[in-house]
């Protein structure tokens, strides 16, 4: 799959989620959680995706702060699959960068997603606002009809 937007080749996912059950977790969150973590600088080729779903205005947001100097670091477990960071990790690699800060959870993603599970996201991704909105041009529609 493509991202168009970014001009970009994502990898191939061997593992995939739904954006609705990934944990929006940070730093903040890891700490005092039975999770032990490391911060690393890794080859952006190392780090797995697993989720396809995006965000409007999430690129955006990861552009300005990779070009501020406020990038958050991407999270990952301990196999370094990405648990929150994917939009970051479009943008570093649309931007040609050959590494990335990350904090490495030394858990499954699995995991942290059943033990963050209140941390998930519930921001409509691209795909549901635009089914949306084509729901809504239909619907006049069908009732005329």
């Amino acid at each position: 799959m493509r991202l168009l937007e970014l001009e970009i080749e994502r990898p191939k996912l061997d593992k995939e989620f739904p954006r609705n059950i990934m944990p929006q977790i940070r730093k903040g969150d890891l700490e005092g959680s039975p999770f032990k973590y490391s911060k690393h600088e890794i080859s952006l080729d190392k780090i797995k995706p697993v989720q396809r779903q995006r965000v409007a205005g999430m690129h955006d947001k990861a552009k300005r702060g990779f070009a501020d100097g406020t990038i958050r670091p991407i999270i990952v477990d301990k196999n370094n699959y990405i648990v929150n960071g994917h939009h970051r990790y479009d943008i570093a690699l649309s931007q040609g960068l050959p590494k990335t800060n990350i904090l490495k959870v030394d858990a499954t993603i699995e995991d942290l997603i059943d033990y963050y599970a209140h941390k998930a996201s519930s921001e409509p991704t691209i795909e549901q606002k635009f089914k949306h909105a084509m729901e809504n041009i239909a619907d006049p529609i069908k009732k005329k009809s």
